[in-house]
């Protein structure tokens, strides 16, 4: 089926207009290392293995030329695929390497996306210190507006992830980053961010703004978040969940689910699995579906293999929901 565009709801009147003007891909190509057929387009169009195999082209020539910023970005390339892929130590020891680099070339930016891959695979695993150590890194002026933005975000995905009230009001939050003004496709990671913020907080129209953006992005072949990695159909699903649009959010379930296997994203696998699970378990017609079953045990097992123990925690407990 075709999937239509969402509906958009501004969170203010300043944000449409603000919303409406950006291009992600036209932000993508500005980047550095834009083209056709370079790492960064075959990530963000979830072509992994191409990604990374250009990437350490890259690095190989960068490194010759002695071209350590670029090194850095590369590098960064490669930290994000590991992400996706499950490689959580891989994820760790290319952060270090491209903050080295980074360092190396006077250009901390450019190790940006690492250590957003480092922040995201700690979290995925719960370790929730260093976490908390590797967002202090980015709580960094030099980085740049967009991940000066990011940084409240993934503070509440923390503790959205650990099940803690967030304590803070979201809508003034989303508002501010969605005004921010960015050629960096790492955008993508805080719009999706947004997404399961309103999720976890039940917002629904904390959803409406990013998954504008992100059905924009998704329209032209860009279906995964560099940095903090997100399969942005499985994003668009959740936003759809809380509009209660139940069959365009099977759909984009469904589409992920297709995406993640084929690039064997084995952590996106498990999490569009699990929000397929919820979809189902909280539609009255599908409550009682065998599907949430097989579902659950498919997240748990990607889930336990990796090591998630947060999201294992979370497919147990929707396998044994408390009573109504």
């Amino acid at each position: 089926m075709s999937l239509k565009p969402e509906p958009f709801h501004a969170l203010d009147p300043n944000v449409h207009k603000v919303v409406s003007e950006v291009d992600l891909h036209g932000c993508v190509q500005r980047h550095p290392l834009a083209d056709h057929h370079s790492p960064l387009i075959l990530l963000l169009q979830g072509q992994l293995a191409e990604a990374e195999s250009a990437a350490r082209v890259g690095v190989k020539t960068a490194t010759e030329q002695q071209a350590w910023e670029t090194v850095a970005h590369l590098l960064s390339i490669i930290a994000s695929v590991a992400l996706a892929q499950g490689a959580f130590a891989k994820v760790e020891r290319t952060a270090q390497q491209a903050v080295a680099m980074g360092q190396r070339a006077s250009a901390p930016w450019a190790a940006c996306d690492a250590l957003q891959a480092h922040l995201s695979a700690r979290a995925l695993q719960g370790q929730w210190q260093a976490a908390q150590n590797i967002l202090h890194r980015l709580h960094n002026p030099v980085l740049g507006r967009a991940i000066s933005g990011a940084v409240p975000v993934y503070q509440l995905l923390l503790r959205a992830y650990q099940s803690q009230a967030l304590g803070e009001p979201l809508r003034p939050l989303a508002t501010t980053l969605l005004k921010v003004r960015t050629a960096d496709p790492a955008w993508l990671g805080p719009l999706c961010g947004l997404v399961e913020l309103g999720e976890a907080s039940l917002l629904t129209e904390l959803t409406h703004a990013p998954a504008q953006q992100l059905t924009q992005a998704l329209a032209r072949g860009i279906v995964m978040s560099p940095g903090w990695v997100c399969l942005i159909p499985r994003q668009l699903g959740i936003a759809a969940t809380l509009r209660e649009d139940w069959v365009q959010a099977e759909a984009y379930f469904q589409r992920a689910i297709e995406i993640a296997t084929a690039a064997q994203a084995i952590p996106e696998l498990g999490r569009t699995y699990l929000a397929y699970a919820r979809l189902l378990r909280i539609q009255p017609d599908t409550c009682d579906d065998p599907r949430i079953a097989a579902l659950l045990d498919n997240a748990r097992n990607l889930f336990e293999a990796l090591g998630m123990a947060p999201f294992v925690a979370a497919a147990r407990s929707l396998t044994h929901p408390h009573p109504r």
